[in-house]
């Protein structure tokens, strides 16, 4: 018999438990989703290089002479071009890839996932150096047009390097060096991001150069990318080649937090006759702390934790049922709601750490359907907690952190749930909270991690302009070098 049940591990904090879970089935006819924007920050300088984790074991070692981590695709304006040479990953730009994008391409790492760890990379420009820039990327959240995640750039010509955070088509400048010499055209030079939780150094030549902190995006895939500077219409050729890009895991890091890598699915052969299958799912970085003893444990068919009831517009309702409580939606449930949506708090139960599961079954309307999960919500102020979507029918999934006085900040996402998910049969749905590390799981895979670190430990890491105002602020800055 299927179960909802609430599980802990390790240390246990206080709990507070009066009934269980059960079963959810899902009556969709309308549902809107409202958008989730992360909030920015504003931008932090930072040349404080102490304290630089060691590295620990190669996660992926590859040459880029061959599609492995990496792939060409072609650019929709042909003016933007990527093929494997004997001596690495050729990108070369004479304008836009896309009639919106600037001139240049990025190259996105499939099956990897990294939370902390280092990229490495040996890039050399070839032509057009005088306007190129070179970028390393980690985690980048590996989506269409411009990358969100953090950045390493070079601008051999001029001697000038950064370290950004993209968000989109915008960014946020996290530290800058302007008097690096000059690289000459045709020589190498090894780029490497190094991350830690919020902190980031930057490497070039194997030697540290800068650093900064920034902790919006907790993990994410690894990318390498080539920009035209100057005008993009002209066509002008910039044409750079990337070789040997290494991942590694910390010598002594979380190790929930290590980068995995799940290599692609091989073409076919060309004489075979049956389809490719699909590629292995990528899992999120690390691996989730076991539960331990169960809490709470209801069987369906009987009134638990989950009260039913109707919305006050009689368009959402809640009914425990034989196999659960069926949820049941067809319009706003209040007059002044934003969505068309059912569901019910639950204020009496408080999970610390722990696992809450339950299964979930879409009775009608899958296409429309989008599960929300609220996990360590305050009353007292409103708000707050974490917020856990998933829309089932885009197989998309996302981890975000509301904020009433400054929206909310996206902590980790990705697209490609779908072949995970069973339109027509029980789904089992977990989240696995230790301490500020959050983890989704879907029928009992791992799919997404955040990670969220609070003041203090920021301010205890904090380097350069974030350190001297932990200063000002009178907040405790033990430990900096």
């Amino acid at each position: 018999m299927q179960r909802w049940y609430v599980s802990t591990w390790g240390n246990v904090r206080r709990f507070r438990m009066l009934s269980g879970y059960r079963r959810v089935a899902l009556l969709v006819v309308l549902l809107v989703v409202a958008t989730i924007q992360p909030a920015g920050s504003p931008a932090a300088h930072a040349d404080d290089l102490a304290d630089l984790p060691e590295l620990g074991a190669v996660v992926v070692d590859d040459p880029l002479t061959a599609t492995g981590v990496v792939r060409t695709t072609p650019c929709p304006t042909g003016r933007v071009g990527a093929d494997f040479v004997p001596i690495g990953i050729r990108i070369k730009v004479t304008g836009r890839c896309s009639e919106s994008s600037s001139a240049g391409l990025r190259v996105i790492g499939r099956g990897l996932m990294m939370g902390d760890g280092d990229v490495t990379a040996d890039v050399t420009v070839l032509e057009g150096i005088e306007r190129a820039r070179i970028s390393l990327y980690v985690r980048d959240q590996a989506g269409p047009g411009n990358a969100n995640g953090y950045r390493l750039s070079l601008e051999p010509a001029r001697g000038r390097a950064e370290i950004r955070r993209t968000d989109g088509e915008t960014g946020i400048l996290l530290a800058e060096r302007t008097d690096r010499e000059p690289i000459p055209a045709g020589a190498w030079t090894r780029l490497a991001l190094r991350v830690e939780g919020g902190r980031l150094w930057a490497i070039v030549n194997d030697e540290p150069i800068m650093s900064a902190a920034d902790d919006t995006y907790a993990s994410g895939t690894v990318s390498v990318a080539t920009t035209r500077l100057g005008p993009v219409e002209d066509e002008a050729p910039t044409v750079a080649v990337w070789r040997n890009l290494r991942v590694t895991a910390l010598a002594s890091g979380d190790a929930s937090r290590a980068p995995s890598y799940q290599p692609p699915a091989p073409p076919p052969a060309a004489s075979a006759a049956a389809p490719s299958p699909a590629g292995a799912f990528v899992p999120p970085v690390g691996v989730p702390p076991q539960p331990g003893m169960v809490i709470v444990q209801d069987s369906p068919g009987q009134r638990g934790l989950i009260p039913g009831g109707f919305c006050r517009t009689g368009r959402g309702s809640g009914e425990v049922v034989d196999e659960g409580i069926l949820l049941r939606t067809t319009g706003r449930c209040t007059e002044d709601s934003t969505a068309a949506q059912a569901g019910t708090r639950l204020p009496w139960l408080t999970v610390p750490d722990g696992e809450l599961r339950f299964e979930l079954k879409v009775v009608k309307g899958f296409s429309r359907a989008f599960l929300s999960i609220l996990t360590r919500v305050t009353l007292d102020p409103p708000g707050g907690g974490y917020f856990f979507g998933i829309n089932l029918a885009e197989g998309a999934a996302f981890v975000t952190r509301p904020r009433t006085d400054q929206g909310s900040r996206t902590l980790t996402q990705r697209r490609d749930l779908a072949r995970l998910l069973r339109p027509d049969d029980w789904n089992s749905v977990a989240v696995r909270m230790n301490g500020s590390s959050l983890w989704l799981i879907l029928n009992d895979q791992p799919v997404l991690f955040g990670h969220r670190r609070d003041r203090r430990h920021r301010c205890r890491h904090a380097v350069g302009r974030a350190k001297r105002q932990c200063r000002r602020r009178g907040r405790s800055c033990h430990g900096l070098a």
